[in-house]
């Protein structure tokens, strides 16, 4: 179920990401200007530091409302092996995803999603996290052969990732993009080696890349625990179970979507459907 999902969402992410904006290639700046010439030799000086101005203005705006939303965390404390590692996780593949993506996916205040089923669905990911009951996920997930499923571990590893920053000033886990792209990548390079050019080494890239996401599948239902721990409530899930053969697999992975939203709707103060 897990595997499936997250390769269709890398799929349907990439092929999306990947198509270039064009630009008209006749105009400059909302000036018309001669089929390949340079905007910044046609454009007066004037002209271009007003336009730049305007650009660094929208860049602000972006980051003031980012830093509103998200309080300032700490760097990482010296010998926090696991902070450091998780955060840099995050940050390099952050980094190497396409800006198309990264723009759709960004944390957004709780409460933006719309309240139709559709829009809770496409929702980037919010702060506090946003409460998605089994029921949704499985709207989501059976009618899409679980391709949305991928895209909904994207959202509540980021979402437990910037949480956990803020009110601990550390992390334990690698986020969305470092939970589910070294997956995804290792996934497509492994297959294109193996299966394209018959190189049967691309197997153990493969191998490496679902070992990677069982092991943030286990981490994700510890930290899970740990959150209903602070609430003064009992553990709910078997981590090792994760690890088990269907059923106990599927068994503890529903457990945790229930527990999760059950969880986010407790923090928001929504009541629970």
């Amino acid at each position: 179920m897990l595997r499936g999902s997250l390769l269709l969402f890398g799929l349907a992410a990439g092929v999306d990401a990947f198509h270039p904006s064009s630009l008209n290639a006749g105009h400059c700046g909302g000036l018309r200007v001669q089929k390949g010439t340079r905007c910044s030799a046609t454009l007066p000086l004037g002209v271009r530091m007003q336009a730049k101005t305007e650009v660094d203005k929208k860049e602000a705006g972006t980051q003031d409302k980012k830093s509103t939303l998200l309080p300032e965390a700490p760097p990482p404390k010296e010998g926090d092996y696991v902070d450091m590692f998780c955060r840099g996780t995050n940050d390099l593949m952050k980094k190497v995803v396409v800006k198309q993506f990264r723009d759709k996916v960004e944390m957004q205040p709780a409460g933006s999603a719309g309240s139709e089923l559709i829009d809770r669905l496409l929702a980037p990911p919010e702060y506090p996290g946003m409460s998605r009951p089994l029921w949704m996920v499985m709207a989501g997930s059976i009618p899409t052969a679980l391709g949305w499923y991928g895209y909904y571990k994207f959202s509540v590893e980021e979402e437990l990732f910037q949480d956990e920053l803020a009110s601990e000033g550390r992390v334990t886990g690698c986020g969305g993009y470092g939970t589910l792209f070294p997956f995804v990548f290792a996934f497509l390079i492994g297959g294109f080696l193996r299966f394209v050019l018959e190189v049967e080494q691309g197997e153990y890239i493969m191998e490496a890349g679902g070992a990677w996401i069982l092991a943030g599948q286990i981490n994700l239902y510890r930290r899970i625990n740990e959150l209903l721990k602070r609430q003064g409530k009992d553990p709910v899930l078997h981590e090792w179970w994760a690890a088990l053969p269907p059923p106990f697999d599927l068994i503890v992975g529903l457990r945790q979507v229930h527990f999760l939203a059950k969880y986010w709707a407790d923090r928001r103060g929504e009541e629970w459907e």
